[in-house]
């Protein structure tokens, strides 16, 4: 029909065509970069995924800012994110968990990680390429972003035994986030990854993602699930 490609077997394809062929096919099984990602850019897939991620997380975070100040005003008042005896941020937000890290509150660090993803989020959006080093500099930053999942996680199942319903919504965007970064970074480069591997990553990304979540899910489970049926 006429407009349409032609579409061509192997034995009708002339060297060039095959080359071109094989190259391709090399390319999607290896999950090859485009020029835009060697030179510093991001996919638009990535690029929306974390501005999508980011402004979840920035609202969670002002929600925790807003109950904290609640509190603070009046520390006996009821907050709505204090569902039932399992699920709830009061408890969190008047324990020594809350300002960790140099005596400021997790709500405001996560604001601020959140803010800047977003904004870098916007500028991949406009097809704008960085260097290398804000590359390491946002894989580093998903590094600490890890570490502090890894303590909230170890607080909220081992040693408050509750979850914290503005921190869970976090978690949920913050894991993707941190799997996606790492794999897009490597696809283009900036981390060491082998062709192979490289491949495998990109093609698997978010069934990461699923594998994280019932992992944090079966951890749930093992530490607090004999008060989950608050929620189920």
């Amino acid at each position: 029909m006429h407009g349409m490609r032609e579409t061509k077997s192997i034995d009708e394809m002339s060297d060039e065509e095959v080359a071109e062929y094989l190259q391709q096919a090399d390319e999607k099984r290896t999950a090859a970069p485009s020029e835009h990602q060697l030179a510093g850019g991001a996919p638009a897939p990535y690029a929306l995924l974390i501005l999508v991620c980011s402004l979840v997380g920035m609202t969670a975070s002002i929600g925790l800012l807003v109950s904290e100040r609640t509190l603070l005003k009046d520390p006996d008042s009821a907050l709505s994110c204090d569902l039932n005896p399992l699920v709830g941020c009061s408890d969190f937000l008047t324990s020594e968990y809350d300002t960790a890290f140099f005596g400021i509150p997790n709500a405001v660090w996560g604001l601020a990680f959140f803010s800047a993803i977003a904004a870098l989020a916007v500028a991949f959006l406009a097809k704008t390429r960085v260097a290398r080093w804000l590359w390491w500099l946002l894989c580093l930053a998903m590094v600490g972003a890890s570490a502090w999942l890894g303590w909230f996680w170890h607080v909220s199942f081992f040693v408050k035994e509750s979850l914290c319903p503005f921190c869970l919504v976090t978690w949920a965007v913050t894991i993707p986030l941190i799997i996606h970064t790492w794999i897009r970074a490597a696809q283009a480069g900036h981390l060491p990854c082998t062709p192979k591997l490289r491949g495998f990553l990109v093609r698997w990304r978010w069934v990461i993602v699923l594998v994280v979540y019932l992992y944090v899910f079966a951890l749930a489970y093992f530490t607090i699930g004999d008060k989950l049926s608050y929620i189920f």
